[in-house]
């Protein structure tokens, strides 16, 4: 269990001038002030496998599973994820051919997942109380720029307390070519 360290609880790197790749991210309890699980680094940080983790963040703004540009092709599994100051999961820019399946995410102060990439499998999640920083302003699932060919499908997204989600599901101008279908919103 790794408990308030700092800023970030497990952070994949590749900054310093390698790749991380196919890493195991398996089991933890992670609470931290910022992300949780967090990938990021100019040279990728792809393949690797997030799964059966706990992890709650405290710092506003600070989602706890963050995949950086050129984070692709990573699973994100079965995680149990409480963003009581942020979104739940966020994809940026060219994080792409992502697996993001099987997660709860309760409570998140905005979107429960923001997707800014594209070709990600989005599937069987359960965002529970996606909002609840202001009724009738976020989303449970958001793809955001021009986020195309996604698939969307059997995820579970309802909002049961006094902050309900604007949207279950939401697809901004620029967005193509997103399936999604088999959702209970």
């Amino acid at each position: 269990e790794l408990s308030a360290i700092g800023r970030y609880g497990i952070i994949l790197d590749s900054g310093g001038g390698s790749t991380t790749n196919f890493c195991q991210i398996i089991g933890n309890k992670v609470q931290s002030l910022s992300y949780a699980l967090y990938c990021t680094g100019a040279l990728g940080c792809n393949g690797n496998v997030f799964a059966d983790n706990y992890a709650q963040t405290t710092n506003d703004g600070a989602n706890p599973v963050y995949l950086q540009q050129f984070s692709g092709s990573n699973t994100i599994r079965d995680n149990v994820l409480v963003p009581t100051s942020a979104g739940g999961i966020q994809t940026v820019g060219t994080s792409n051919g992502n697996i993001i399946s099987g997660n709860t995410i309760i409570n998140a102060k905005y979107a429960g997942m923001e997707i800014d990439s594209d070709n990600n499998i989005i599937t069987n999640n359960n965002i529970l109380n996606p909002g609840q920083a202001a009724n009738n302003t976020y989303v449970g699932i958001q793809f955001v720029g021009t986020a195309t060919h996604n698939i969307v499908m059997g995820n579970f997204i309802t909002g049961t307390t006094a902050n309900k989600p604007a949207y279950g599901i939401r697809e901004e101008t620029g967005g193509d070519y997103n399936l999604i279908v088999g959702n209970y919103v």
